[in-house]
């Protein structure tokens, strides 16, 4: 019991960490995403999968890469998701984002595991 919750049980059970497991076939999927996004390999990457709203804190998390690019120059920011409307994130940082050289901004997709 966590929280006065029965954990394992409802949404909050938690996610398959199998699905991410190191694979010699989720390595070469890894590595095949990576050229494709132009993403170095061996780059430190930071990753985010959900709606892109101000809620989420899309425009928090780009100033805090900005920080880490300070001490990790080499890093990368991959968003996996798209643009709301409801609670939209500011034009400012839609531009930021997309103008940015270290973002990378991926649609919807299935399977999230290999990015």
């Amino acid at each position: 019991m966590l929280c006065g919750y029965n954990v394992g049980f409802g949404p909050w059970r938690g996610v398959d960490a199998g699905r991410f497991l190191a694979t010699d076939n989720t390595s070469r999927r890894v590595e095949t995403l990576r050229e494709q996004l132009k993403i170095p390999r061996g780059a430190l990457v930071v990753g985010f999968v959900g709606r892109f709203t101000r809620d989420k804190g899309i425009a928090e998390l780009l100033d805090a890469f900005e920080k880490i690019l300070c001490v990790f120059p080499e890093a990368w920011l991959l968003l996996l998701g798209s643009f709301e409307e409801g609670d939209p994130v500011s034009l400012d940082c839609v531009r930021r984002l997309k103008s940015h050289p270290r973002v990378v901004i991926v649609s919807f997709v299935s399977d999230t595991a290999p990015y």
